[in-house]
């Protein structure tokens, strides 16, 4: 059975700030972390298994905030050095999956370029 694999794609926040991920993915690809927790360190491996350390958090919750979302992120000193390699630009997506090697891997994907021929659209 193949391994579940999740999209991102990426915003600006995410390759200018933090990687936020989806809600779904806690408890299911990633820990869920208490919102008071220190920040939890996950190892991946790339295509080529070059090892890279993220450190997820959630937001904490605000005194008297009635609406809390705990939005889990990525902060942006731990996982620049993969942005910055894998020239990672907005719009792009990333993929993350554990592997059947219990491994918990991430790749890089760029999307496609359009362009035009004799009026004709195709992706390069």
């Amino acid at each position: 059975m193949a391994p579940k694999c999740h999209e991102k794609i990426l915003t600006s926040t995410d390759i200018n700030q933090k990687l936020i991920v989806p809600m779904d993915l806690l408890g299911n690809l990633f820990p869920d972390p208490n919102p008071d927790s220190e920040r939890i360190p996950l190892s991946f491996k790339d295509e080529r298994w070059k090892d890279y350390t993220f450190y997820l958090k959630v937001r904490s919750r605000k005194t008297g905030q009635i609406r809390y979302d705990k939005k889990p992120e990525f902060m942006f000193k731990e996982r620049r050095a993969f942005v910055v390699e894998k020239k990672l630009k907005v719009g792009e997506k990333i993929f993350l999956w554990w592997d059947d090697r219990g491994s918990l891997r991430i790749r890089a994907h760029r999307c496609p370029l359009p362009w035009k021929l004799l009026g004709t659209n195709f992706l390069h």
